[in-house]
């Protein structure tokens, strides 16, 4: 019989494999990700167009640039790429350093989560023990920068295996060498993310993502395809799909990249810092939230006034046309403390944290004074920021403390005139809610994770709108300096300051000021992310009627116009005839919940709490059984999202309890998840697995009887030594 298709030619031919590739996957992502298909059922490239000569060789084209985007073959391309990649695959591991146990017992602040992450982290390190030095030398290379937590993308020694739980593949190309991947291998989890949707239409002209689909539904595999040129948007739905699937399991996930446009550059960044901070962090651990606990109850037994809806109150008192200094303690603020100072009337001053003995030693006099912070260490750093400052008590009774409802009661007591805020997915203020529901509580988003954050938003839904930030430098152009010369860190001892020095070879950010470099490390890179989301979310919420003026000599906050401190128009600016009069009235109509007659209430209810904290553990412990097989283990941690997350455990009235379990069992799955992926002899991993989740059991076997016992103890100022 005659082959009817040598009567067609090359390009015919790839032609109509082409439209019915196309329809095929059209119709799969119909069924299975119909979102995929409504973006793409009649899509039309803008810049990257999928071409092909006479001879039937395909590229794709960039039409701006007018170039090809791939060489001479590009399925060898695609192919060839894989098979180096799956010789030497790249993983990011999550390490916790076991350290000495008995400085795990001597960690007297958070105590449980701490004793049995480092017993946890023990089983890891004996299987890590079977595979040799290199992962090893790896955590105690980087254990040099952070003591706890040790991660990075590394090179394995080993081919890609069979089974992987987790896999990120930053955009895919044509798609050759992802058909081949996702065939030969079962990826649990699988995030394919697209940043151009022209790269994306070209794929599914080319590639079986039928099979690919059907195969995931087959095996109740995850598959989640993100296509979005926003980048913003892009980042926020894998964060989402990443927090929906369980975040523990990026622990021990894989990173492919199938294709690379310099465009992608700080995208692709931006995606690896998420995958190796930002998804495996943010929850407070079991002790931490059980302090959030205590200490809003202890706060809210002192009779400390809570921001309230209280609709009877007049709001609107002129205040919206002051405007506000949000200080930080960065060492840009030394340059401006002489205007500040000078100009202090014409502002309401917003001391945030340690800023505030620099203030007060440069006689300047917060109006609002903010902490967010739950541990005694607080209370200690505002003690120790009276040495060198006569009448340091008195001028606290001057100002107006607003705390986020978790700081330790301690630094109420130091302040005459105090109020608190509740803060969302927080223990204690969850409980608030929960115990005295329809009492106009309000819970606030965008608190966390500085007081600088905690600030902004406190006094936006006081109805400020005109903001000035000095002191926020999220880094250094000096990288000797990391915060204002007369705060209370110089008194730090040597050891603990060491902890605060900005790092040259991390991050290095645009200037607000000139042309310089900013140094930026540890924390503060996150920080400035997430002020920057915080003000983007203020300026939506409140329709673009805010303005954030940033004067600090420091990175570049998106979301800011830079103005130097001599540039301010002071003439235009509305200043009140009786400022203090205006702040107290303010004041008043927002914290406008007294506690004084609910605290009987509120124990009784807290009785309820512990008989719920006993169900939800005896439940964990009774989900955990030996595994035999090392996809068991996947199982049951996803569990721990699915069904420990269910009705079964809390109904929808109790649900805000997942708060005391959230942080350390992200920390506990993720090292666990990590474990069952390390490419060492399959009995020695199990046998660490099994020895992980007797440990867990433990975990909620002590949590049952800590929570009971000691639910209502605070942090004790006694367990912090950082200063000489």
């Amino acid at each position: 019989m005659q082959d009817k298709t040598n009567s067609f030619s090359d390009q015919e031919l790839v032609a109509a494999f082409i439209e019915k590739r196309l329809t095929d996957n059209l119709e799969a992502f119909k069924q299975y990700l119909p979102s995929i298909y409504t973006k793409f059922s009649d899509y039309k490239e803008e810049n990257i167009f999928l071409i092909y000569d006479a001879d039937g060789n395909i590229n794709l084209f960039d039409r701006p640039s007018e170039i090809l985007l791939y060489g001479q073959n590009p399925v060898q391309q695609c192919l060839e790429n894989l098979s180096g990649y799956v010789k030497a695959p790249v993983q990011r591991p999550f390490f916790i350093l076991p350290g000495d146990e008995k400085k795990a017992v001597g960690d007297k602040v958070n105590y449980i989560h701490s004793s049995h992450l480092k017993k946890l982290a023990k089983f890891q390190f004996s299987a890590l023990s079977t595979i040799g030095e290199k992962l090893l030398n790896l955590i105690s290379s980087q254990s040099k920068d952070n003591k706890e937590l040790a991660e990075s993308e590394v090179n394995i020694d080993h081919q890609l295996p069979g089974f992987v739980n987790a896999m990120f593949c930053f955009s895919v190309g044509m798609g050759f060498d992802i058909e081949k991947l996702y065939a030969s291998h079962d990826i649990k989890h699988f995030y394919v993310i697209e940043p151009d949707p022209d790269v994306f239409y070209a794929s599914l002209q080319l590639l079986d993502w039928k099979s690919i689909l059907e195969k995931a539904v087959d095996n109740d595999f995850r598959l989640h395809v993100i296509v979005e040129k926003d980048h913003k948007l892009l980042l926020n739905e894998v964060s989402s799909l990443v927090s929906a699937s369980g975040r523990h399991n990026v622990a021990g996930a894989y990173l492919y990249s199938a294709f690379y446009k310099d465009a992608y550059k700080d995208l692709f960044k931006n995606l690896k810092e998420a995958i190796s901070y930002s998804y495996l962090s943010g929850f407070g651990f079991y002790d931490d939230s059980r302090y959030s606990l205590a200490h809003t109850i202890g706060n809210f037994k002192a009779n400390i006034p809570i921001l309230a809806s209280n609709r009877e109150l007049k709001k609107t008192l002129d205040q919206s046309d002051l405007p506000v200094m949000i200080i930080g303690n960065g060492p840009s603020l030394d340059l401006d403390l002489e205007f500040i100072r000078s100009h202090q009337d014409r502002f309401v001053v917003v001391s945030c944290g340690s800023s505030l003995r620099t203030l007060l030693k440069n006689k300047v006099k917060p109006d609002f004074h903010v902490e967010l912070e739950r541990t005694a260490s607080v209370t200690c750093w505002i003690k120790k920021s009276s040495d060198g400052i006569e009448n340091f008590s008195d001028a606290l009774k001057d100002i107006t403390l607003i705390q986020v409802s978790q700081v330790h009661p301690g630094v109420a007591e130091l302040f005459k005139k105090k109020g608190m805020v509740l803060k969302d997915i927080e223990t204690g203020s969850s409980f608030l809610n929960y115990a005295l529901p329809n009492k106009g509580l309000a819970i606030l988003p965008r608190l966390a994770p500085s007081c600088v954050h905690s600030a902004v938003t406190s006094l936006v839904v006081m109805g400020f709108k005109d903001f000035y930030f000095f002191g926020t430098d999220m880094g250094s152009v000096d990288i000797t300096k990391h915060h204002s010369k007369d705060s209370s860190y110089q008194y730090l001892k040597k050891d603990v300051a060491e902890n605060f020095k900005f790092k040259k070879n991390s991050e290095v950010y645009e200037s607000n000021f000139d042309d310089k470099e900013v140094y930026s490390s540890g924390f503060y890179p996150m920080f400035k992310r997430e002020l920057e989301a915080v003000l983007s979310g203020w300026n939506y919420t409140m329709q673009g009627t805010l303005n954030f003026h940033n004067c600090s000599d420091g990175a570049l906050i998106e979301g800011t116009t830079p103005l130097r401190s001599e540039d301010i128009e002071l003439d235009s600016l509305s200043v009140p005839s009786e400022k203090q009069k205006l702040m107290d009235d303010v004041f008043a109509a927002f914290f406008s919940f007294s506690p004084e007659s609910h605290t009987d209430h509120l124990l009784e209810n807290l009785e309820l709490v512990k008989d719920r904290v006993d169900q939800a553990c005896d439940y964990a412990i009774n989900m955990i059984s030996p595994v035999t097989e090392i996809p068991q283990a996947f199982v049951l941690t996803d569990r721990f999202i699915q069904e420990f997350h269910s009705d079964q455990v809390l109904d929808d009235q109790h649900a805000w309890l997942y708060s005391l379990f959230d942080g350390s069992l992200l920390y506990m799955l993720s090292l666990i998840t990590s474990t069952a992926m390390l490419p060492g002899p399959k009995d020695a991993v199990l046998e660490s697995l099994n020895g992980q989740f007797e440990q867990l059991k433990l975990f909620f076997e002590d949590v049952k009887v800590d929570f009971r016992d000691h639910c209502l103890d605070w942090d004790q100022e006694s367990r912090y030594d950082m200063f000489d």
